[in-house]
């Protein structure tokens, strides 16, 4: 994404999308970084918030939809994120 700041499109589809992964828990920021994130939002600054936004455990990972699997114990729920070459 660090390759499509420049176009301003592209950033507002950047911008949008982080926020809508940190609001499904999707990608997990420290609460520290949360707050951060929030003043960069309200300040309206999107490539402060990008930048930070890169730094948070599981941003732009693919969520899968949830399934069943058999650790630790048979019929246990999961959800799988992947990215970052890491499950």
């Amino acid at each position: 994404d660090s390759t499509l700041m420049d176009c301003r499109a592209a950033l507002d589809l950047l911008y949008m999308q982080a926020i809508q992964d940190i609001e499904k828990e999707w990608a997990k920021p420290t609460q520290a970084q949360r707050q951060k994130l929030e003043a960069f939002q309200k300040e309206d600054n999107q490539t402060k918030f990008l930048e930070l936004a890169r730094e948070v455990q599981h941003y732009g990972y693919l969520q899968l939809d949830p399934c069943t699997c058999d650790y630790p114990e048979p019929g246990s729920g999961a959800v799988l994120s992947v990215g970052n070459n890491e499950i």
